[in-house]
This record gives structure tokens, sequence and C-alpha cells, in this order.
């Protein structure tokens, strides 16, 4: 039966015009298998295999929270504390309220993206109300663990999560990499690679100021986005 399911996935990318996809079998708390199929990239050739790196997006969050659980578990951070506490967030008295229980719950009350950096925070309701997905909570909650750990995010998260689980391929600063995989959009087009060209340029940045993309704390970022947008 494993075999069955296994051989039908190039189906199912052709019906979910996804190119190529990379998947890990776990038996037993172990990688039983790795299984690829299809290419990097539409209309190329080179095929995805068990180094292929993917772009993880969101699916970086669930990482984020273990990480800030096991700062929990060393009574470095306390879920319940606001974290206004520790960073001022905005003069709006819910964010004076937000915890980290509330961000990693998506219960903080924050709206998921502001559309640029200098637009308003805005609040659609109080933190603990419900449940609505927020980006713009979890970055916060980046800045926060910053200031608490006195770490970049990006050192920290492999010194914290990767470097333990052996994850010594993965980051979370854009690197150059051949094996990387495009984004492409739903219709299975390759997509214009935005997070590669501005991880070049701060690439780029990072080697005129002689400081690591992985040292970098968020006012480092700030500071090269201004360029960016230049």
């Amino acid at each position: 039966k494993r075999a069955e399911f296994w051989a039908e996935v190039p189906h199912w990318l052709e019906l979910a015009t996804v190119p190529g996809a990379a998947a890990a079998s776990i038996e037993k708390g172990r990688i039983a298998a790795i299984h690829a199929f299809g290419v990097r990239r539409a209309e190329e050739t080179a095929a995805i295999d068990a180094d292929t790196i993917f772009e993880a997006a969101s699916l970086s969050k669930p990482v984020f929270a273990a990480a800030v659980l096991g700062l929990v578990e060393k009574k470095v951070l306390d879920l319940d504390r606001p974290l206004a506490q520790v960073l001022p967030l905005a003069e709006d008295p819910r964010a004076q309220l937000v915890t980290a229980r509330h961000v990693l719950s998506h219960t903080s009350g924050m709206q998921n993206w502001r559309r640029t950096g200098s637009e308003k925070l805005e609040f659609p309701f109080p933190p603990g109300e419900k449940h609505v997905y927020s980006g713009e909570g979890y970055f916060y909650l980046q800045r926060v663990v910053e200031k608490i750990t006195g770490t970049p995010f990006a050192r920290f998260m492999r010194e914290t999560v990767l470097d333990p689980l052996g994850m010594t391929r993965s980051s979370h600063y854009w690197r150059e990499d051949a094996d990387s995989a495009t984004p492409h959009d739903g219709h299975g087009k390759a997509m214009t690679e935005i997070s590669a060209a501005s991880g070049k340029q701060l690439t780029e940045i990072a080697a005129e100021r002689k400081k690591p993309l992985e040292s970098w704390f968020y006012e480092d970022i700030e500071r090269a986005t201004v360029r960016l947008k230049q």
C-alpha cells in the first residue's frame, strides 16, 4: 500500500500544477525514506532530490514556536508577560496586553501584515478575544526574542533548533544555493524570484559592512531595507 500511495503522488502534483516536491516518510520517530518528484523549475530539467532546498515561508512559524517554548522551559521568557514590557510596540492600549501566548496562538489581535513599514499597526480586536492569523505578531515576537537573548534571530534559530536537529543546510536568511527550488504560482508557472533578488542585494550589503547576514539584528535589516527601496 505504501508503494501504491507514493506512486500516486506525481498524478496529484499534476492535478495541482505543482512542478516538483519532496517528502519524507517517518517511522518510529526516524526518517525511513525521502521521496522526490518533478523538477526544481517548470520547463527545466533539473530534478528535485533529497538535497533540494525549498523556501519554507510560514512553515517556519512552528519551528520558531518550538524555539520560543524552549525559552519558556528555561524561564527566560514568560508566556503571559506582556511583551511591551520588553519591547514597546505601539501606543494603542491593546498593544500593551499582547503576550507570547497570544502571538503563538494567533490571538494577539494584530492584523496579518501592514502594507508598508510606516503604516499604523491595527488591532481589529482585543488580544485573546479570538483567533486571526497574524504574521505581524510573529515578527514582533522575533524582535522580542532578539532583545531577551541578545542574539540575532537567524543565529538564535540555528543554535537553538537547526543545529541540534542536524538541519545544517537550513537557515532563516537567504543564501544562494544551486540546489534551491524556484517558487511557482497557482498555475505552475515559475515566479519572479523577488526573495532571491533582495537576498543577493542584502548579501552584497553584508559584505560591504563585513557583517554576515546571520549576525544581523532587526535594526540592521531595517537600515538595509532603505537601500533596497532605492
